[in-house]
């Protein structure tokens, strides 16, 4: 399985801003592409709360998705993932296939009307 779906609830915490957002009460900022700018979809080193890391792959069902992506948000995502390496490797892929699909919430359904 390529998907892990969770609800996580919580209270806001000073300056907490992440994956899901910034608790600012302004979803229009929450996207995908506003987390990354703001670099609070990593986690810093150092700050890796598991003992082992894993190395990313990259799936031909992750390509198969990404030869759907709009060929606007291509060229997006292409200048805004530039500065994660080559167009091969898997972090210029992943930052590339989350500005793509990342704002969809309906995307594991999305990728299984594909076939994936």
């Amino acid at each position: 399985s390529n998907y892990l779906d969770f609800r996580l609830t919580m209270t806001a915490q000073p300056d907490q801003d992440g994956g899901c957002g910034n608790f600012n009460g302004n979803p229009s900022d929450d996207g995908t592409a506003h987390v990354m700018m703001r670099g609070a979809g990593r986690v810093p080193p150092g700050q890796n709360m598991f003992n082992s890391r894993m190395h990313p792959g990259w799936t031909s069902h992750e390509e198969h998705m990404l030869s759907h992506c709009p060929q606007d948000r291509v060229a997006q995502a292409d200048r805004f993932c530039a500065n994660l390496g080559s167009r091969n490797e898997v972090p210029f892929k992943a930052c590339k296939l989350d500005m793509c699909f990342g704002p969809n919430e309906h995307v594991l359904r999305m990728s299984k009307t594909m076939g994936i």
